[in-house]
This record gives C-alpha cells, sequence and structure tokens, in this order.
C-alpha cells in the first residue's frame, strides 16, 4: 500500500508591489498609529484638559485667597 505522492508547488512571490491593502488593514494601521502617539505624547481629550485646567485654578485661587486672608490677619495685629 503506497499512499500517492501530494506535490505542492510553493506560492509564487514577486517584489512588483505589496499586496492590496482592504479598509480593515488601513483602519487598523490608523488605529493603531494613534494609540501609540497617544502614549508617546499623552494627549487627551480637549474636554479633559480643559476640566483639568479649571481643577488646578479652582485650588490655586483657593490657596491664594486663604493666603490673602492670612496676610490680611498678621497684618491687624
Amino acid at each position: 500500500m503506497t499512499s500517492p505522492s501530494k506535490t505542492t508547488t510553493p506560492p509564487r512571490y514577486t517584489t512588483a508591489s505589496p499586496p492590496p491593502y482592504t479598509p480593515s488593514d488601513t483602519h487598523s494601521v490608523t488605529s493603531t498609529s494613534k494609540s501609540i502617539l497617544g502614549r508617546v505624547f499623552n494627549r487627551k481629550s480637549a474636554e479633559a484638559t480643559w476640566s483639568r485646567r479649571n481643577e488646578i485654578q479652582k485650588r490655586v485661587d483657593e490657596e491664594e485667597s486663604k493666603q490673602a486672608a492670612r496676610a490680611a490677619y498678621f497684618s491687624g495685629l
């Protein structure tokens, strides 16, 4: 009992042009690039940045008002 020989030819590759891209490939590359650049530059949305700035400014204003009250108290002694 001999098994029939299965001959397969290896795929042919050419260097003329790359394989065509599908929309899913393009989307994958775009989303990957955005996520990598987002991590590298630590970019956040404008709304998150604005919210953070407001929070920091609020803390600064509170601290300044405390210092002004302290200065007024000690200047009156």
